[in-house]
């Protein structure tokens, strides 16, 4: 959540990532980097490669494996995603 200074409340950071994709689109289009723009409400609303990869790790140890078997639980997360394209 962050200050909307022209709303004078405050507002979740994804509406606000949205509001600047919104704005940006026009210029967006004119310069060909449409996917790139809207890739930021993804991450708003997803997180980043990196923040799955913690929460995989997490989930792992919480189910008992140890730090070896968590990073390559991650590891295995991550050949899955590189091949499915995500």
């Amino acid at each position: 959540t962050l200050m909307d200074y022209g709303r004078s409340e405050l507002v979740p950071f994804v509406d606000l990532v949205d509001e600047l994709v919104e704005l940006l689109l026009p210029d967006a289009e004119e310069l060909d980097c449409i996917g790139e723009l809207t890739r930021a409400s993804a991450i708003a609303r997803e997180g980043t490669s990196a923040d799955r990869q913690r929460a995989r790790y997490q989930e792992a140890a919480e189910e008992g494996a140890d730090q070896t078997e968590a990073l390559q639980s991650v590891v295995d997360e991550l050949m899955v995603d590189t091949l499915a394209g995500t």
